[in-house]
């Protein structure tokens, strides 16, 4: 080793024992197989061809390897082999090195090195750059050095905070990318390695165990969280988890939301109360008051005569409502909507007095007021009969039968302009899946309205490219475009969106063979994306499907004890039973099951689906 400190970049040798792998270099692991390769390399070579990059580390004795860590294995490995493979192997006792004392610039080594070669795994890149920002590089500066998008970095700095355990796993495969992410919820470092170790042991998707570390937690894009406002959770006390690789949190503390939500909701009802209303009820649940105005009747406020200007502004806004070319912007919906509501009486006394008005909040998390229930014979005024409602209508200029023919005509008109037109149609189509406009504006008879998906948490695997879509009722105001500025974003932003949509319009009706031939072309089917498991199926099921699904699974015969043992439990215990065939590889060992009955059981959906 030369005497006193080095103060500038050195090219000098030194014994092969004085060197190390410095942690600032990112490739902290390598395989058997690449270590032979490399250590092959240098004993056929007329010796090692390039010098090795090192750092001279004030707290350690000798020569950390910032760039050659492979190189540094492979003469490792043939010093303990006593430099014996070939009669003529040249005996390296001294290591060409090129050294610095400046960290920055053996950071820089560090990286350049690396990047030109091989590329990282995922557990050396989270490894490699968490050692990079603990020396103060930011993840702009690293995404420089590793040539690599500063997202990137970013995503894999926030996998950084992950046990040792859990990136250990990763490079070892026993675990994708994905379980990995989904760790990153677990809210504390031992639930995290309890769910790891049962994610290897039971083979989980990352859906399951999202869906373990989960449990009973909201996430921030529940409908009552939008009503009250994540912040007020927040200031309230309520625990909560970010999901660095969902678009949500989750949120722990469902007495705290309960009552934020109520107390919301509670408020509205007090000012609705002072209308003289004889009953104003909150709805807490998700249901609205569907169930809890069946036999009540709806009476609605009269309407009253706006100014002229007024008047004719509504119109102009109505109309513009149902065009395709001319949509409202929010100023506009909000100006409407303020018409319309000025447009609206007051209720008759009779029917406030006798009245009931519900509070809720719909799925969007608005809060909303439905008024003017009663039950039937109450409410009635002497002069409408209902509260305002049974005025006879006046007779329209046109009859509503010659109205309708007229629309047709010029419905049947405009297709036939449209039939030549096809860019336009698919983005009129386009826009309209991609709900910038409300439902009952839309051009074609096609719903803008989405499919339901399945619940993530309930045994599925939905593809995000279909959960992360949106219809009108999830849109901002901000975030609808009119159709000219939809069209602007060009050809394949519209064919991505039908891409995304028109999957989502699927029917499984019709013909069963084209399904099933649809399956065959994108190999995919249902358990592609399900396991049935005891709550979401096994327990749904009638007990002797269960028995008989038992000892088919497991080839059993009529007079097989295994059979008859399985028979005999409550169909808890058989759903149970059942769950752990499909989901517990320890117990398809334990019964011994062939490949070929493990196949089945993977394969297997039941059979009118």
């Amino acid at each position: 080793m030369p005497d006193g400190p080095i103060t500038t970049t050195r090219h000098i040798t030194a014994p092969l024992d004085q060197l190390y792998l410095h942690s600032f270099n990112p490739r902290q692991t390598a395989t058997d197989d690449q270590v032979e390769a490399k250590a092959a390399s240098i004993a056929t070579s007329v010796g090692l061809m390039q010098e090795l990059l090192a750092y001279q580390d004030p707290d350690r004795e000798g020569f950390g390897i910032v760039g050659g860590g492979l190189r540094l294995r492979g003469l490792q490995k043939l010093a303990e082999e006593g430099w014996n493979r070939y009669p003529d192997q040249q005996k390296i006792t001294d290591v060409p090195l090129h050294v610095t004392d400046d960290p920055v610039v053996a950071h820089a080594w560090a990286l350049g090195e690396n990047v030109s070669r091989e590329e990282l795994s995922p557990a050396q890149e989270i490894r490699a750059y968490a050692a990079q920002a603990a020396q103060g590089l930011s993840a702009e500066m690293i995404a420089r050095g590793f040539g690599k998008p500063a997202r990137h970095v970013a995503r894999r700095l926030a996998l950084a905070a992950l046990d040792d355990d859990v990136i250990d796993a990763l490079e070892a495969g026993e675990i994708s990318l994905d379980v990995a992410r989904a760790l990153t919820i677990a809210r504390s470092p031992e639930a995290q390695v309890e769910t790891l170790q049962a994610a290897i042991e039971n083979g989980w998707s990352e859906w399951a165990v999202r869906r373990s570390l989960q449990g009973d937690s909201i996430t921030s894009d529940d409908w009552r969280v939008r009503c009250i406002g994540l912040p007020a959770y927040i200031e309230a006390g309520g625990a909560m988890t970010e999901d660095l690789f969902q678009d949500h949190a989750l949120l722990h503390d469902e007495k705290v939301l309960k009552k934020l939500f109520g107390d919301r909701l509670a408020r509205t009802a007090d000012e609705v109360k002072a209308e003289g209303w004889a009953e104003v009820r909150v709805v807490t649940d998700s249901s609205w008051i569907h169930h809890l105005t069946v036999d009540l009747k709806k009476h609605h406020a009269p309407s009253v005569d706006l100014p002229e200007g007024d008047a004719q502004e509504l119109d102009r806004l109505e109309e513009r409502s149902r065009s395709i070319e001319d949509a409202l912007d929010r100023a506009d919906l909000a100006r409407r909507d303020e018409l319309r509501k000025r447009r609206e009486g007051p209720y008759p006394d009779e029917v406030i007095e006798a009245g009931t008005a519900f509070v809720y909040a719909d799925r969007s998390g608005t809060v909303e007021i439905s008024r003017g229930w009663t039950k039937p014979g109450k409410g009635r005024s002497d002069a409408t009969g209902d509260g305002g409602t049974d005025h006879a209508p006046a007779k329209p200029p046109i009859p509503d039968n010659l109205r309708q023919e007229l629309i047709t005509l010029r419905t049947a008109a405009l297709m036939g302009g449209l039939v030549d037109k096809t860019d336009l149609v698919l983005d009129m189509l386009a826009w309209q899946l991609d709900g910038h406009l409300p439902p009952y504006s839309a051009p074609f008879n096609i719903s803008t309205s989405l499919h339901p998906l399945p619940d993530p948490s309930d045994s599925v695997a939905v593809d995000k490219r279909l959960t992360d879509l949106k219809d009108w009722h999830q849109r901002d105001d901000g975030d609808r475009l009119t159709f000219e500025a939809f069209r602007e974003l060009g050809k394949k932003h519209r064919n991505q969106v039908l891409a995304r949509h028109l999957p989502r319009t699927l029917r499984n009706a019709g013909d069963g063979s084209v399904m099933a031939e649809m399956e065959r072309e994108f190999s995919v089917g249902l358990r592609k994306v399900w396991t049935p498991t005891a709550e979401t199926f096994f327990k749904r099921c009638r007990a002797e499907f269960l028995d008989n699904l038992w000892a088919e699974l497991l080839e059993l015969e009529d007079d097989d004890d295994l059979r008859a043992q399985f028979s005999s439990q409550s169909r808890a215990q058989k759903a149970k039973e059942l769950e752990d065939l499909f989901t517990n590889a320890e117990v398809q060992e334990a019964y011994n099951l062939s490949g070929e009955q493990i196949a089945k059981i993977d394969a297997w959906v039941p059979g009118d689906v």
